[in-house]
């Protein structure tokens, strides 16, 4: 399978999930998850994209990934938006803000005052987007702050003036049981409903990040307004 092949199957995947939940194409936006993936891959999964006219949106895993990449996407100029999706270490925060346009893993108050301390010692005046990340499905194995802490730290987050809140992630529960899925993801649309409700700097926080290969359509069905797919566009990774 080719990128184009696979962006085409995966758009019809959403298309359809939209569909069926009564809402419209434009409401979801496909995040390529690039992990591992050279600067070729990814520029000709961008191009693929624009083709279609939709956003490029690429999620990167690990920071070292999204630099030695980010010189050959920015060249191509596509219009990348360039995230991180996975988790952002303490020594490697200063690294991400020099290649990212957003952070989805904001996932506790610490990480929140490492991002601001950053911003302020070498970007004074720059606001950065980011999403709470949050373990709606409680599995150890993921990252994420508690369903039960989480309206406290976005509460926190809004506080801070050099981060923008756009909205929330979360990676749905690892289960055949589709209504544990479905709950883990609603969940997350309950807390973005309820920072949208209260209104003031909560009001941009309007993202799902949420859904991936195995359960984008139960996510796109729950809310999801980003969906993060790897493999059913690129194929199985290389890790040599």
């Amino acid at each position: 399978m080719d990128i184009a092949t696979g962006i085409e199957q995966v758009d019809q995947r959403i298309t359809k999930a939209c569909e069926q939940a009564g809402r419209a194409r434009s409401e979801v936006t496909l995040e390529l998850a690039v992990k591992t993936r050279t600067s070729e891959q990814i520029i000709a999964a961008a191009k693929e994209l624009k083709k279609r006219g939709l956003p490029v949106v690429l999620g990167h895993n690990h920071v070292q990934e999204a630099q030695a990449t980010n010189e050959a996407v920015r060249a191509a100029d596509l219009g990348a938006e360039v995230h991180m999706i996975g988790r952002l270490q303490g020594n490697k925060i200063t690294a991400a803000l020099k290649v990212c346009d957003l952070v989805e893993t904001v996932d506790s108050l610490k990480t929140a005052q490492r991002l601001v301390r950053r911003l302020e010692a070498n970007y004074p005046g720059r606001v950065l987007p980011c999403f709470i990340e949050v373990n709606c499905s409680r599995e150890a194995s993921k990252e994420g702050i508690n369903p039960e802490d989480a309206w406290e730290l976005t509460q926190q987050v809004l506080q801070m003036e050099q981060l923008s809140l756009r909205g929330f992630m979360t990676i749905g529960a690892l289960s055949s049981d589709e209504e544990r899925i479905r709950e883990s993801f609603r969940i997350l649309r309950q807390l973005r409903d309820r920072t949208l409700a209260a209104g003031g700097r909560g009001q941009d926080a309007r993202e799902l990040s949420m859904g991936m290969s195995q359960d984008l359509e139960i996510a796109i069905s729950e809310g999801a307004t980003m969906v993060r797919i790897g493999t059913d566009v690129f194929g199985a990774r290389d890790y040599r």
